[in-house]
């Protein structure tokens, strides 16, 4: 990787880290930026502040064809992990900043911006412990940490997707009923049925729990108090969440029974799923129960 460019292989609104072809787009050293970025963990430590220099998001968004407010950027870690930002969060530089020295939030860090990083005080990114690239949270000065899941390590790609995309939900038991993405959203939120799980990355996921969307099918009542017949739960029934690959989960009725542990997440971070994620995803913090399927659309 030259210390003063990020080449990229553009195709279908991806931008491949992977394999560099500077014929088909580089951000050069008269692109570059750079800034002060450190990170505060899940437990509170703190990373302070060091030198970094890449390419702003902005930018390579602007070369790779431009994003509006419906549009969300994921990038990809070559284990896998993901990270999804909207285009407003990325050009607005909404983070959440704190003070390096107290880990107390703070409202004077200045402007922040997120960087696809390839340099680190000056020097190439450590291979083995960053990758080539890494996305961080720059300032200009160094005030200021964000918290720890905004800084990917070992980047490979960066791709432009639709934020919202539609999508039903099947439920089948005693009964059958369907689920659009809005009245799911509006289920999972305010005063109705809502959830939430912070996994180890301190990606926060939400949704509803599983036992609500079973209560809806298991009679002839849908939503009113007591949806969910503890009665039947009791007696003993399995579930089955099947996902669009035919990936399948069972589950036993006394796990789910009254469980705020097992929910259907819709967002995580507050943007709605896509692709392997999409549309909805069965999780749970309780190390017992936790598994992830992508479900039926």
């Amino acid at each position: 990787m030259p210390q003063s460019s990020i080449l990229w292989r553009s195709r279908a609104r991806t931008l491949d880290f992977r394999t560099p072809i500077e014929a088909t787009g580089t951000a050069k050293a008269g692109n570059a930026a750079e800034g002060q970025a450190g990170i505060k963990s899940s437990t509170g430590k703190i990373t302070p502040p060091s030198l970094f220099k890449g390419v702003l998001l902005t930018e390579l968004l602007n070369q790779a064809g431009g994003a509006d407010s419906s549009m969300g950027i994921e990038i990809v870690a070559e284990d896998g992990y993901a990270m999804t930002f909207s285009a407003d969060q990325v050009a607005s530089g909404d983070f959440i900043a704190y003070d390096p020295g107290t880990g107390d939030e703070t409202q004077s860090a200045g402007a922040l911006q997120a960087l696809v990083a390839y340099e680190m005080d000056g020097q190439p990114l450590n291979v083995d412990r960053d990758g080539t690239l890494r996305l961080v949270v720059i300032s200009e000065k160094n005030n200021q940490v964000v918290d720890g899941h905004w800084s990917v390590k070992f980047v490979e790609t960066m791709s432009i997707k639709p934020l919202v995309e539609d999508w039903v939900l099947t439920l089948e038991g005693a009964i059958t009923d369907t689920i659009d993405r809005g009245s799911y959203e509006s289920c999972s939120t305010g005063s109705c049925h809502p959830a939430t799980w912070t996994d180890d990355s301190a990606q926060t996921w939400a949704g509803t729990p599983l036992y609500i969307l079973v209560g809806r099918v298991d009679d002839e009542n849908k939503h009113d108090d007591g949806a969910f017949n503890k009665d039947l739960a009791d007696a003993g029934y399995t579930v089955d969440i099947i996902a669009s690959d035919g990936y399948t989960v069972t589950l036993d009725s006394t796990r789910i029974k009254n469980n705020m542990n097992l929910l259907v997440a819709y967002a995580v971070n507050e943007n709605p799923l896509v692709d392997d994620n999409f549309c909805l995803l069965y999780t749970s913090p309780s190390p017992r129960d936790r598994t992830r399927s992508r479900m039926p659309s």
